[in-house]
């Protein structure tokens, strides 16, 4: 399982540089919308078919069939196109991006972000811990499944595609505003 799930970040970090490469600016918050019901939606069809063969399949096999789906799913990464390869080095990028993220932290608007992230990252995570809540409200499996699945999977869907909508129409900038000065 933890190979399963080290794929499944590596396969989604992948393409997540290389839609910050090649989209365009105007298209970045519909395709990260997009993105993110491709995300949602394979992991509820995963879930719910795991969920669902767990009373018929040892851990073993369970664990196995889902590295598998994930192996097999990052296939057609082979055909995307090469990145650019970078001028600087590690060591250069990452303190360059620590500098940047510190300054950045410091600045109350996006602590403001910060926490607007957080909220559904939240509730998401809360939805995992739902799925083994059944048993104690004396609720059938199938129902957790649809509901900690395609419930949650549809909802977020919806808010992913609206968020995304949203971005490509709005102004986004880390700048301080400038106040015109008295003449």
């Amino acid at each position: 399982m933890l190979l399963a799930q080290l794929s499944a970040v590596l396969q989604n970090s992948a393409i997540g540089g290389w839609v910050a490469e090649f989209a365009e600016d105007s298209q970045r918050g519909r395709i990260g919308g997009w993105t993110n019901v491709a995300n949602l939606g394979g992991g509820a069809f995963g879930s719910m078919v795991l969920m669902s063969a767990a009373e018929a399949l040892s851990f073993q096999a369970l664990a196995a069939a889902a590295l598998a789906a994930v192996l097999v799913s990052a296939v057609f990464l082979l055909w995307f196109p090469s990145p650019v390869q970078p001028v600087l080095g590690a060591r250069e990028v990452f303190a360059g991006t620590f500098r940047s993220v510190v300054q950045t932290s410091r600045q109350p608007r996006v602590l403001v972000g910060f926490l607007m992230f957080l909220a559904p990252a939240g509730a998401l995570a809360a939805s995992n811990l739902f799925a083994g809540l059944g048993n104690d409200f004396h609720t059938a499996p199938s129902r957790v499944v649809w509901v900690t699945g395609a419930g949650v999977a549809i909802t977020s869907s919806l808010g992913a595609l609206l968020g995304g909508w949203l971005a490509d129409r709005m102004e986004f900038s880390l700048r301080q505003p400038t106040v015109p000065s008295p003449t």
